[in-house]
């Protein structure tokens, strides 16, 4: 269901594109942060090359697979607890990633990971369809900074932190304190967002709004 009521001023406007920002921009970091520290991760889990490469292709087959998710989540949840629980998922799967040294741990991690990025991307293009109809345009370039800014922040941040912090588990797993925050500014926003009353999607983004397939860099 669509909402009919009329256009929200700019302040209003301006705090839900703010949580649609924040939202994004945590779709991108816990994967991007990996490639900065792939040697030390391989030397420290004596890593082969196949090993590698599922640090970083796992959390992207767990999105394709767990992308319907959103869908029953949605459904169930609302749209705006539904995105709620996929950036909840994202913090505490990159935050487990601190317990480090084990290669099936930092797998399981980057597939909880995919699964959360699933269910908060697939359901944030349904929330600019619903939410800013007249501003569909701004809303998704909003959408889509957000994506390419957390993704550039974290590729260019981790290997300093690891070296700051001495710990490439330690860098991995600060990213939580991006995905708390956004889970919190997102749950702050709800009324701003005015989702409550809309309907969940049933599978399909709107024109021009990234989806899994579609999305910046993946």
């Amino acid at each position: 269901m669509m909402l009919t009521s009329s256009p929200p001023d700019k302040q209003v406007l301006g705090a839900a594109g703010l949580a649609m920002f924040v939202a994004a921009a945590n779709l991108r970091p816990a994967i991007a942060a990996v490639s900065p520290l792939v040697d030390r991760i391989r030397a420290d889990l004596d890593l082969t090359a196949t090993g590698v490469a599922l640090l970083t292709t796992v959390p992207t087959l767990a999105m394709g697979l767990c992308a319907p998710l959103a869908a029953v989540a949605g459904r169930r949840l609302g749209l705006h607890r539904g995105v709620l629980l996929g950036l909840v998922v994202i913090a505490v799967a990159t935050a487990a990633r601190l317990a480090g040294g084990s290669t099936w741990l930092q797998l399981s991690c980057a597939a909880v990971v995919g699964a959360g990025i699933a269910i908060a991307q697939t359901l944030l293009p349904a929330v600019v369809k619903s939410r800013f109809a007249d501003q569909a345009g701004l809303a998704t370039g909003i959408y889509t900074a957000g994506l390419g800014a957390g993704g550039a922040v974290a590729a260019g941040v981790s290997a300093p932190l690891a070296g700051f912090l001495g710990s490439w588990p330690g860098a991995l797993a600060s990213w939580s304190v991006l995905a708390l925050a956004g889970a919190m500014a997102w749950a702050a926003s709800r009324r701003s967002l005015a989702l409550d009353r809309v309907a969940a999607p049933r599978g399909h983004s709107p024109r021009g709004c990234p989806g899994v397939a579609g999305w910046p860099g993946g």
